[in-house]
Parts: C-alpha cells; sequence; structure tokens
C-alpha cells in the first residue's frame, strides 16, 4: 500500500507539472514509459492480450498503424448483433449490385430494418449486451473487458460479395488510440490489485506525445466471413460469454 500510495502521488505530481506545462526532467519522462508498460505487462497477465499491445505500441510504436487479434470483437456480443441487422440490409444491397457491396454501422437505413430500434434502446442491457449509441457507434458491453479494455466504442464496417448461394464479407473496425486533454478531465482507472486503483488522467497521458515519448497511432482489426442468407443467419445470435483472463487468442 506504501508504494501505490506513492506511485498516486508520483502520477498526481507530473499531471500538476503537465497542466501548467513545467519542464519535465529526462527521469520523469522515462518514468512515464515504463509505466505504460507496466500496463502492458499487467494487461498481457490477466488475459487483456490487445489492451497490452496497444498500450505497448504507444511508447514504441512510433506512430504505425498496429493490427489487433479480430477475435475480441468476433466474439462480443453487440458486433453479433448489429452484424445480424447489417446482413439484412446487405442481402437487399446485393439483390441491387453485382459487385461488391460496403456497408457500415453508421448506415441511416439500418434504422429502419427490424431489431435494430432495440439494439439502441437504453433498455437494454449495457453491462452484458452493450447497445448502438447515435451515428452508428457500438458501445461495448461492460462485461466484457477484454474488448472494453481495447475498444470501447467503435464503427462497424462491411465489404461483401455474392458468389452463388453464399456470401462473403469482411468485416473491420478502425479506431486511432489517443488519449482526450485536461480540458475534458477525463480519468482511466488502472486496477493495481483488490482495492489498488490508479488514477491516471487521460489528460496526463496525451501530454505524453508533447513530451515525444509517445505518439498516437491508428488501429484496425479485419476478419471474413462466409455465410448463407437465411432466416436463421440473420437473426441475432445468442450472447457468448466474455473470453476468461487468459484464455484468449495472441494479438497479430
Amino acid at each position: 500500500m506504501s508504494a501505490f500510495v506513492k506511485l498516486q502521488a508520483a502520477v498526481s505530481h507530473l499531471t500538476r507539472k503537465a497542466r501548467t506545462r513545467a519542464p519535465f526532467r529526462e527521469d520523469e519522462k522515462e518514468f512515464l514509459v515504463e509505466l505504460f508498460e507496466c500496463f502492458s505487462l499487467g494487461g498481457r497477465a490477466v488475459g487483456y492480450s490487445e489492451a497490452a499491445q496497444l498500450s505497448r505500441h504507444y511508447v514504441h510504436g512510433n506512430g504505425k498503424t498496429l493490427r489487433i487479434s479480430s477475435e475480441v470483437y468476433e466474439e462480443s456480443v453487440i458486433v453479433r448483433d448489429v452484424q445480424a441487422v447489417m446482413k439484412r440490409q446487405i442481402v437487399d444491397d446485393l439483390k441491387k449490385n453485382k459487385g461488391a457491396v460496403a456497408l457500415s454501422s453508421a448506415d441511416a437505413r439500418l434504422a429502419k430494418l427490424p431489431g435494430f430500434h432495440a439494439l439502441s434502446s437504453r433498455t437494454r442491457n449495457q453491462d452484458t449486451h452493450g447497445r448502438v449509441l447515435p451515428g452508428g457507434w457500438l458501445f461495448t458491453e461492460q462485461s466484457n473487458q477484454r474488448l472494453q479494455k481495447a475498444n470501447n466504442r467503435f464503427q462497424l464496417q462491411s465489404v461483401s460479395q455474392g458468389s452463388g448461394s453464399l456470401v462473403s464479407t469482411t468485416w473491420r473496425v478502425d479506431d486511432e488510440y489517443l488519449f482526450e486533454g485536461f480540458d475534458k478531465d477525463f480519468v482511466t482507472n488502472i486496477p493495481i490489485r483488490e482495492n489498488m486503483i490508479l488514477l491516471m488522467p487521460d489528460g496526463l497521458s496525451a501530454y505524453m506525445t508533447t513530451l515525444r515519448i509517445a505518439k498516437a497511432f491508428k488501429h484496425y482489426a479485419e476478419w471474413k466471413e462466409e455465410w448463407q442468407p437465411s432466416e436463421k443467419s440473420v437473426s441475432p445470435r445468442p450472447p457468448r460469454r466474455p473470453s476468461p483472463p487468459g484464455s484468449g487468442a495472441n494479438a497479430h
């Protein structure tokens, strides 16, 4: 507990320096880099491999685009439910077009399809099922900590091509790893152990790019699916339990 108190005090001290744009010593910059390295190690230890990969890339990736494992999205309840609705629109689009068709969860036409309104309803259980926010943003089911730590809000893209009785769809999620400045006053809670939650201001994490010890970057996940248009294939599937810590596939 004594070490944890000192750690939080150090983060609070550097937060005050960042807010006032006071000069940072080299050892203070090194401390912040090592802190994100620790976040990465801790994330891997508890099975959050994608979040671990993202945090390490922030301080060592030099701004390069990163591909992460698609499994964390494929097994998500809200992703699978949105896919079911999108497939209805995909089938309709393929009837009108001979080539490939692109569709986003932000497409306004989805709101007119059966089942979509329920996905955006505030009565939907956000902890176990997540929901769709205005603009077609998928809000992660919060009990799925592996995805929640990696990406809590995102849009789903697709490109589909008909082939006989099957449809081949490439699903994709694109996003950017960055933090809001101090004006938003966002804080990320980092669990160290039971009853020890490190409060890490997003403004301090964002300021690391000003110090040139971190770089924001784009990241994505992509996967392919072949499916047969039918009542069964386009109906929302029952939710799967989030992957337990330590059971996930390795990130790309």
